[in-house]
């Protein structure tokens, strides 16, 4: 995945994606919110976000997401 492919919506034209990309936005820059969606994740086990929303399992990058809404840790 590109840097180019994040900034258009995460490189598809899936609305759960862009609606993951634009909610990452309210807490992070573009630059960190493309390294969080790009590295392993300890809440999801060691994944890799963008790769999970690849195989159509934006719930559980969602489940993170909504920790951080919640002030959990990311």
């Amino acid at each position: 995945m590109t840097r180019a492919q994040v900034g258009a919506g995460i490189g598809a034209d899936s609305a759960a994606e862009k609606t993951i990309w634009d909610h990452l936005l309210e807490y992070y820059t573009e630059e960190e919110a493309y390294r969080w969606l790009c590295a392993q994740h300890p809440q999801l086990d060691g994944a890799v976000p963008a790769v999970l929303l690849a195989q159509g399992r934006e719930a559980e990058v969602r489940r993170v997401l909504q920790r951080l809404d919640g002030d959990g840790y990311l």
